[in-house]
């Protein structure tokens, strides 16, 4: 076995792993490395090798995304906020809640810090309530994060919006 897809990534054997793409990788034991799913997106897409294996001469980005999208129907669009994110210079992982949920470390804080900023995507046109919102800001509050939305438009570019902390009396 050389890599075997699985619901949270692609397992490739650990002697095959570049130290240089740790940033994509969320496991690792003795013998396998895990590489997330969106990093093994990312990995496919660029054509990127892992050191001796270079995950596209397995699969096509397409092939990837189906079988992902069984078990995260918000893939595609977490992939293209993590594709943007990663190319301005930032480790992502996947986050913590439902939907599209990111966690953002920043840049040189990687492994050595937990991730600061949080990122709730919303594609174009969806809803999102001012009370989840509000919820969302407080919650970050105590993790000590930043929440910042990222709305996806139909074309595929992202617009970040930064959420801040306000209180209703004061307006």
């Amino acid at each position: 076995m050389k890599i075997k897809i699985r619901k949270d990534g692609v397992l490739i054997p650990k002697k095959d792993m570049n130290p240089k793409l740790r940033k994509f990788v969320e496991k690792i034991d003795n013998k396998y490395v895990i590489i997330h799913r969106l990093g093994a997106l990312y990995l496919v897409e660029k054509s990127i090798p892992i050191g001796d294996l270079n995950i596209s001469n397995y699969f096509k980005l397409d092939q990837l995304i189906n079988i992902f999208s069984r078990y995260d129907p918000y893939i595609m669009s977490k992939y293209l906020i993590y594709r943007d994110l990663i190319e301005r210079g930032y480790v992502v992982k996947d986050g913590y809640g439902k939907g599209i949920d990111l966690l953002v470390y920043d840049r040189g804080e990687y492994p050595d810090s937990p991730p600061s900023i949080r990122i709730i995507g919303v594609e174009e046109g969806d809803k999102i309530s001012l009370r989840r919102l509000l919820n969302e800001v407080y919650m970050a509050s105590l993790n000590k994060k930043q929440i910042i939305i990222a709305v996806i438009e139909r074309r595929g570019e992202i617009v970040y919006y930064k959420l801040n902390e306000f209180h209703l009396e004061k307006l």
